[in-house]
């Protein structure tokens, strides 16, 4: 047998912990990574949409705003429809609230926010789930592990979001 592959007298292969290990990470580090760019591009924003400070401020408050609401709701969906198939919904929704809001003009742009807020919201409840179902002996580690990713990649967005900008011609 492959030491890669080898089953474990306690649990799965090691190659199956090391690729699930890299999904919680992936996860992680995509995950704020949409909203963490906003804010230092956030002049640039005002200025190709002609906002307001409030209107600026906005920005970001819906996203979190939905935070808020839509995360009393995620037990009920993780129930009802299952942890994986959550996960899904709350990483289509990431995807097409980015894209959306890649979309000329302010409305596609704070409805990208809103549908961001949604998605993450519910990876935000989504995401412990999996966690203790999948690696009920190493909670602390992968928690930890996650919890990293998410400030790495917010840092690391927010730290390359103006040089980016900048690079490629604008903000979108």
């Amino acid at each position: 047998m492959n030491g890669s592959t080898a089953r474990t007298a306690t649990g799965p292969p090691a190659r199956a912990l090391l690729l699930g290990f890299g999904a919680i990470a992936v996860v992680g580090l995509n995950l704020r990574l949409t909203l963490a760019v906003v804010s230092p591009l956030l002049p640039q924003i005002q200025q190709d949409y002609r906002l307001g400070s409030a209107q600026g401020g906005l920005t970001t408050t819906a996203a979190v705003l939905m935070f808020g609401l839509a995360a009393p709701l995620a037990p009920a969906l993780v129930t009802r429809f299952q942890p994986d198939r959550v996960l899904l919904l709350g990483l289509a929704l990431v995807v097409a609230g980015g894209s959306l809001r890649a979309v000329a003009g302010p409305v596609p742009f704070y409805a990208g926010m809103v549908v961001l807020g949604l998605g993450i919201a519910l990876l935000n409840v989504v995401m412990p789930v999996i966690v203790k179902r999948d690696f009920p002996r190493a909670v602390g580690v992968v928690t930890g592990l996650y919890t990293s990713a998410l400030n790495v990649g917010s840092a690391a967005a927010a730290a390359v979001a103006v040089p980016l900008a900048r690079q490629v011609g604008g903000w979108r």
